[in-house]
């Protein structure tokens, strides 16, 4: 059975932007730019560093005599860059340095699952423009449309960031009324390159008539919130929905993907409902590189460019395998 494979420096850039997390003396998180190829000079003066990915070659191997499987052995050329702050020149040559070690960190740590990916709410807030949660109240399962939502506050988002018990809770005591939260997922895949999408909800509900939590995503093609999943505890616990085909179904045209959580009851008037949610992630993977590892690297600094230029280029190989029939 044949499918669509992602471009495999899409799927490597990805996995670069999702895990690689590079700590400054000051404690704070180094900002830095991941594209493909080439270096941008306008980019480095605003980023810390620059991390670039390009296709260098790609073989082909026949794994069956029939040639109905195959084997493709990308090499891919990945480069960090640094521009040098003339007065700050050895911060500047570490930074590359941490840079590297990440960046070689990450493939090491992911290189059997380079199709794999976790997003979630860290760093949320109402400036990120990538994961959305919104709040309302209510006596029916309203679309994600709405003009009832209302976006969290940034105190809010950052009780979502970890999963630490340090938990976002909605109150409602009004009858008939169900605390509800929106969670708004961006995925950066096609659908058509999809293996399987996950959405997961960690926490519980409260309510007069029975605790627990229901959970659903928005078919957008029905128009109608499908696919329930729920809950019957009074503590923390981790409720998923799987997709594994129909991903279009799923996705708006902008790649936008959406989870209502709910209490499992209402509020009766005298007892309220509340949600408590402490975590929650979307997971896909993708068809695609299928493992990859690192071969070498070397620095290549650029002496005779002003500001100096801090550069290493890393020799990464990753392996795609593809079925025709």
């Amino acid at each position: 059975m044949s499918f669509t494979v992602e471009d495999p420096v899409k799927t490597l850039i990805r996995l670069l932007r999702t895990y690689l997390r590079v700590v400054k003396e000051d404690g704070g998180l180094a900002s830095i730019h991941i594209s493909d190829e080439w270096y941008n000079s306008e980019i480095s003066k605003t980023y810390d560093g620059q991390i670039t990915v390009g296709l260098e070659n790609c073989r082909e191997e026949r794994l069956s005599i029939n040639g109905a499987i195959r084997r493709s052995i990308v090499t891919y050329r990945i480069n960090v860059w640094v521009l040098d702050k003339p007065e700050k020149s050895l911060e500047s040559s570490e930074m590359r340095n941490k840079i590297l070690q990440e960046v070689k960190n990450v493939i090491r740590e992911k290189g059997e699952t380079p199709y794999k990916f976790e997003y979630n709410l860290v760093g949320a807030s109402q400036k990120s423009g990538s994961h959305k949660v919104f709040y309302t109240f209510s006596d029916q399962e309203i679309p994600p449309t709405s003009s009832e939502w209302n976006e969290l506050s940034d105190e809010e988002y950052a009780k979502l960031w970890y999963s630490d018990d340090e938990r976002l809770s909605e109150t409602i005591q009004e009858n008939g009324k169900y605390p509800l939260l929106l969670f708004k997922f961006k995925l950066d895949a096609e659908t058509t390159v999809l293996k399987s999408l996950t959405l997961k909800f960690e926490g519980y509900g409260e309510s007069p008539a029975g605790n627990g939590v229901t959970i659903k995503v928005w078919n957008f093609s029905d128009g109608s919130w499908q696919k329930t999943q729920t809950s019957s505890g009074s503590l923390d616990e981790t409720i998923s929905i799987e997709i594994l085909s129909g991903f279009e179904n799923f996705v708006d045209k902008d790649g936008y993907v959406y989870l209502l959580a709910k209490t499992a009851n209402p509020s009766d008037g005298v007892n309220s409902a509340v949600l408590h949610c402490d975590y929650a992630e979307m997971d896909f993977s993708v068809n695609g590189i299928s493992y990859c590892k690192l071969v070498s690297y070397r620095n290549l600094d650029e002496p005779h460019n002003r500001p100096f230029i801090w550069r290493t280029e890393l020799s990464v190989e990753g392996w795609i395998f593809e079925r025709t029939v």
